[in-house]
């Protein structure tokens, strides 16, 4: 991060510029666009900047001290029936003392949002093996991309495993429309959307033969098109394949999966999964403490049981629906104002360094949570990130070591960026904030790892008339988090759905056609439509966080009509 300090950002501290950091296991020198532009929200001045608790059905200004008294009356009031639903970019230090927080108080349920992808801990037991590099991929290798479009969803993997193809792997890309990456597949595999489970389990037996015979395997498995209960069956599909073809416990083979946000699996080590999300969903605790998670602007049908909690506590860098329904609306520092850990999709996990001031009162949600465990006698409140780190070192497993220091250990790397060769200057920084640790699988310390039951779930079926609505990622889009980097909201596309050509004769639509999509019923959103051969006929490919209301999160059916 390229800071200075900026006479109108109040002569403080703010970033300028974004920059890759190397590392050749992760990135190499490269970031997304979409990463080197949309850091403006760290320093938007819509940020929640003080705490806000009800007084009088009305969110009043408090000071922190108020703020915490009013937070753990609430919390004693709830009587152990407390939950949380954390968001998959809150940092590791976060979801521990959050974790620690919950259970202290007798509550057991982490859920972890969006709760669109399973198979978290499939990828902890035979996720790719430690000292993985993509870069590494080439002739006699292979890989098979399943239902995810990486380059909306991950564009550094979709563009290293790109080049991976052109230095001879054997790529084959299935889904059930086509993607970018078909332009670079050896193979590509169609099937019907909900059934990637069903098409991986049936793959065609000459493809089958040459991913089973690679030297190397790595299996992409996301969740386009799927409810939780597909991704999971998939995920499984997909860990079997590899453990009967021996591809896993080594460098350069076994499973990953676009999991959403930059904490994903760190989600999963700390204790927090979807599954635990749809149980506080179908039976909503007292008292709900919302990390970091737009729930509302997620996911339409949240309403419909958030009312059902008694009491919100909402923490989140933004005001908005949840934080209006919220008791206290807590203000958080964003990654740029503190320091913390990220564990990313490779399961390699990696250190933040504050940037740049604080905005307003905001505070990091870790210190939040211990003050609130402090205040209910659970023990003493930690003083740094450090501290947080070293706890979490000597309770989870998986982050035995895996102390700051360690973490920021550094060694030279290839292209010398920031050294002697000058070819690189400008473009990224030499890496002296550490290359990280990745955690090891259970495939990688040789424990008994056995193929597991796939469990194939019933698709949405359409009705005549109707189709299945199918959301999906689109990286440039109109998230609280990204519509303050104005410089790139040119590369935000209008809302649109996509619709088969032989659906869109039948309603009488053509591109650019005005359409109302309503789904489940009941959700209705006005968009663009594209007749240009995205979607399968049958179903309509909705992008996500392109309209200001919420869509669903998973395959739904829906209608179409010209407006």
């Amino acid at each position: 991060l390229s800071v200075r300090l900026d006479r109108d950002f109040g002569g403080r501290a703010m970033i300028k510029r974004v920059m890759p950091r190397q590392n050749e296991y992760v990135n190499e020198i490269w970031i997304s666009d979409k990463t080197r532009f949309g850091h403006h929200f760290t320093r938007s001045e819509d940020r929640l900047k003080k705490p806000m608790i009800k007084k009088g059905g009305v969110l009043t200004e408090a000071t922190w001290d108020e703020a915490i008294r009013f937070v753990v009356d609430a919390l004693k009031a709830a009587d152990g029936s407390v939950a949380a639903i954390a968001g998959s970019s809150t940092p590791n230090e976060d979801l521990w003392t959050l974790r620690k927080l919950v259970e202290g108080l007798g509550g057991g349920l982490l859920g972890a949002w969006t709760p669109t992808h399973a198979g978290a801990d499939l990828v902890a037991q035979v996720g790719v093996g430690k000292g993985t590099n993509l870069g590494d991929l080439g002739q006699g290798d292979a890989v098979l991309i399943i239902a995810t479009d990486l380059e909306e969803e991950v564009p550094i993997w979709r563009l290293r495993l790109k080049q991976a193809a052109d230095r001879g792997a054997y790529l084959v890309v299935a889904n059930a429309r086509k993607t970018r990456m078909d332009d670079f597949a050896s193979d590509t595999v169609r099937y019907d959307y909900g059934q990637a489970a069903h098409a991986m389990q049936n793959l065609d037996a000459a493809i089958a033969k040459k991913l089973k015979e690679a030297n190397n395997l790595i299996i992409v498995a996301g969740a386009e098109g799927l409810t939780l209960d597909g991704s999971r069956a998939l995920m499984q599909a997909a860990a079997n394949f590899l453990i009967e073809s021996g591809h896993i416990g080594k460098p350069n083979n076994g499973l990953l999966s676009p999991f959403p946000g930059a904490n994903g699996m760190g989600l999963h080590y700390m204790g927090f999964s979807p599954e635990a999300t749809l149980q506080i969903m179908q039976n909503p605790p007292k008292l709900l403490i919302v990390n970091q998670a737009e729930l509302l602007a997620d996911d339409p049908f949240a309403a419909e049981w958030l009312n059902k909690v008694e009491t919100i506590i909402s923490l989140n860098l933004f005001p908005d629906a949840v934080s209006n329904m919220a008791a206290a609306a807590l203000p958080i520092q964003s990654f740029a104002e503190r320091d913390g850990t990220f564990t990313n999709g490779e399961r390699r996990v990696q250190r933040f360094y504050m940037a740049q001031g604080p905005m307003g009162e905001a505070l990091p949600a870790w210190q939040v949570f211990s003050q609130l465990s402090e205040a209910l006698g659970q023990g003493h409140a930690k003083l740094s990130a450090a501290a947080v780190m070293k706890e979490i070192t000597e309770n989870v497993e998986a982050f035995a070591g895996m102390r700051y220091k360690e973490l920021a250990r550094v060694e030279r790397q290839f292209p010398d960026v920031g050294g002697e060769d000058l070819y690189y200057g400008g473009t990224a920084y030499q890496n002296k904030g550490g290359l990280g640790v990745q955690i090891e699988t259970s495939a990688d310390k040789g424990e008994a790892v056995s193929v597991g039951e796939v469990k194939l779930p019933d698709s949405p079926k359409p009705k005549k008339g109707q189709v299945l609505v199918v959301p999906v990622a689109q990286l440039f889009n109109r998230q609280s988090t990204f519509k303050p980097s104005v410089l790139v909201h040119p590369r935000v596309p209008q809302p649109y759905v996509e619709i088969n050509s032989k659906d869109a004769a039948r309603m009488n639509i053509k591109t650019g056609d005005l359409v109302e999509v309503t789904m489940a019923d009941q959700i209705r959103v006005t968009v663009q439509a594209h007749v240009n051969g995205g979607a399968p006929e049958g179903a309509a490919v909705l992008p996500r966080y392109l309209t200001d209301e919420a869509t669903p999160m998973v395959l739904t059916v829906g209608e179409i009509k010209k407006v």
